[in-house]
């Protein structure tokens, strides 16, 4: 978009570092959450970095102090191969406390037992709002509905099934932070919410041109994220487009350590140059499933060798 369109792009990427599921990863391995998170982070922002992928221009933390992003100062603590000396690292309890407290004074969401959640049938009734623009059908999907809630103070404060919680009572040994609820954790939807709202502000008044995540998140985690951001800004409308991309698979199936056919980036490029993999990548639709097989990476090579070859070709022809 930059390079190609000539388009003015301010990009955030959410670190959700407070979640149910890196909470109970670290209590089963006995190290504390953030340890966890960091170490896995490192992980990703190395291997973008073998990928040749570009930084973001601000990265958020729900967990990690910092300054505001994207007009405030720079914070040099991301890594160094990443380009990221333009980027903030930021911290967004305070942000997230404020932003639920919005969602309440504006009648959409409750507190009940240390807890909070947001009232998806009040927030329906009212004028100018829609819960459920994305995937309509999956209102009311228990099954998902449980998964993106993760651990649930209680489910039976819930005013209305489809309810989500914005502040979760923090159980004995889970991280917590004071607010006008009790000692407790931001939910998973209203991290990105506040993360992404608070980032990008001063740009139109926190409507953002595109959102993009996995094929996955589209419910309930983006939906839940539509609603809260919504119903906190007032808007008919906070997002313009959702680009959410396709899931990889290993030889026609899906990516699992259970299944055997697990592959990390490190482990390819062992075998294949970034150039490559990239190459491999465009290959493919972006919000399709990709199938990453030996027989399509040879293809991708030789798409490769054929652009050097080409490129190559017409310097000599400058040259000439």
């Amino acid at each position: 978009m930059e390079d190609y369109f000539g388009y003015d792009v301010v990009l955030v990427m959410n670190i959700t570092d407070i979640d149910d599921k890196i909470i109970d990863r670290a209590t089963e391995r006995n190290i504390s959450f953030n340890d966890l998170a960091r170490k896995y982070e490192k992980e990703y922002m190395d291997d973008m970095a073998r990928l040749g992928i570009k930084a973001p221009d601000c990265m958020t933390r729900v967990s990690e102090v910092g300054t505001h992003c994207p007009s405030a100062g720079v914070e040099r603590s991301a890594h160094p191969r990443m380009r990221l000396a333009s980027a903030r690292l930021l911290q967004y309890i305070p942000e997230v406390i404020e932003y639920v407290q919005t969602i309440i004074d504006r009648g959409y969401a409750y507190a009940a037992n240390g807890s909070v959640y947001f009232d998806t049938v009040a927030f329906g009734n009212a004028k100018n709002h829609v819960y459920g623009k994305l995937v309509p059908s999956n209102v009311g999907n228990t099954g998902l509905l449980a998964e993106g809630e993760g651990h649930a103070a209680h489910t039976s404060d819930k005013r209305n099934s489809c309810d989500f919680a914005l502040w979760k009572k923090s159980k004995p040994g889970e991280p917590k932070w004071d607010s006008p609820w009790g000692e407790g954790r931001p939910g998973w939807h209203i991290e990105c919410s506040a993360m992404s709202g608070s980032s990008l502000k001063e740009f139109a008044s926190g409507t953002i041109d595109i959102h993009s995540g996995g094929w996955d998140l589209r419910f309930p985690h983006h939906e839940n994220e539509i609603a809260q951001s919504e119903a906190y800004f007032d808007f008919r409308q906070w997002v313009n487009y959702f680009v959410h991309s396709g899931h990889l698979d290993i030889a026609g199936r899906k990516m699992s350590k259970s299944l055997k056919n697990f592959i990390t980036i490190r482990d390819a490029l062992k075998e294949y140059t970034a150039r490559q993999m990239r190459v491999f990548y465009l290959m493919h639709r972006y919000n399709a499933r990709m199938d990453y097989s030996p027989e399509g990476m040879t293809h991708a090579a030789d798409l490769d060798r054929q652009y050097n070859e080409f490129f190559l070709n017409m310097k000599a022809l400058v040259r000439a």
